[in-house]
């Protein structure tokens, strides 16, 4: 610990304007539980000019957070955005923050004000929608995800999410049309064919899944969700090879439910 400090002394008298050592030095602090000492931290590096960075807000708001204060996070988050109004990661963390305490019209407002500032962003898009369903307007959560495909054509990841709109809701004749559109525009995506594999009634299984390996088979998405009927079907060997090329194909696919 005095170690990781006295190295990080000797670099900021190298370099006082590295974001990076601003932060290395609020990561130590915070992760060996020195909450005052890692706030003050931040604090100096969002007064320091050339270090003050959408990062910087952003940890300083995650440390708040972690700390339970909502007063101050939501400051933080505030004044972050008003220096930085293209900061998507900002705009979520505050929906999130506000939606999380209940305040569902400033959740609401931090969605839109965000999806007009980075209507390329498609978390803040999703996360907008799923606000509207969550309190039962679906119909709303439809048009904000129909909105974010017009502004993000051929983007699997929306198409993706209104399906599983559609789906959540029991609206499985939507839920089918949405997915011949979603192949029409976007006829390779791994994303897409593994959901509509994994989404299939047990007699369309296995031409879904020879439909889906035509189209990507050297994805890991779909060869995970090929992995996945095999388990459900207690075929654990041909799971487990399966799973095994998944990974290797892609070591962030390590959850199977």
């Amino acid at each position: 610990m005095q170690g990781a400090r006295s190295i990080l002394e000797e670099a900021f008298v190298r370099n006082p304007d590295s974001e990076d050592i601003w932060l290395a030095a609020f990561k130590v602090e915070f992760e060996s539980g020195e909450i005052e000492r890692a706030r003050i931290i931040l604090a100096k590096a969002r007064d320091h000019q050339d270090a003050s960075s959408e990062r910087v807000w952003m940890k300083s708001a995650i440390l708040e957070r972690h700390a339970k204060d909502d007063e101050a996070q939501r400051d933080l988050l505030h004044e972050g955005l008003s220096r930085f109004p293209k900061a998507w990661k900002l705009y979520l963390m505050l929906g999130q923050m506000e939606e999380a305490a209940g305040n569902i019209s400033e959740a609401r407002t931090s969605y839109n004000d965000g999806v007009r500032a980075c209507p390329e962003c498609v978390p803040l898009w999703v996360a907008a929608a799923r606000l509207e369903e969550s309190n039962g307007a679906v119909t709303k959560a439809r048009a904000i995800l129909e909105q974010a495909r017009l502004k993000n054509p051929k983007n699997d990841a929306l198409w993706l999410h209104a399906f599983r709109t559609e789906m959540r809701n029991g609206n499985q004749k939507a839920a089918d049309k949405l997915i011949a559109k979603a192949f029409q525009e976007c006829p390779n995506s791994g994303i897409l064919w593994s959901e509509y594999v994994s989404t299939a009634p047990r007699p369309s299984r296995k031409s879904r899944s020879v439909d889906a390996l035509k189209r990507c088979h050297d994805d890991a998405h779909v060869i995970a969700a090929v992995a996945k009927l095999f388990w459900h079907d207690r075929k654990i060997d041909k799971a487990r090879t399966w799973l095994t090329r998944a990974v290797t194909l892609n070591q962030s696919l390590i959850h199977i439910s």
